[in-house]
């Protein structure tokens, strides 16, 4: 039973460790105060913050998700 527990844990940290370099690349465009863009390979993300009483960000609006032939809103 330990050698399985030690062998799920190394083949999991090898998949964590294999797929943690896909976002390393991804590259973050503000666009306003309250809009930004986060591009993932040909993935990208539209951000809108709410604004507060200070003129500052605060919570997310609004999270799009942008392909080359799709625009789906996450959350709203």
């Amino acid at each position: 039973m330990k050698s399985f527990t030690l062998m799920l844990l190394l083949i999991s940290s090898l998949y964590a460790n294999n797929h943690k370099e896909k976002y390393a690349n991804c590259e973050v465009v503000v666009l306003s105060e309250l809009t930004d863009i986060v591009s993932c390979h040909r993935i990208d993300y539209l951000i809108e913050y709410k604004q507060n009483d200070e003129y500052k960000r605060g919570e997310v609006k609004k999270v799009s998700v942008i392909t080359d032939t799709t625009v789906k809103v996450v959350k709203q």
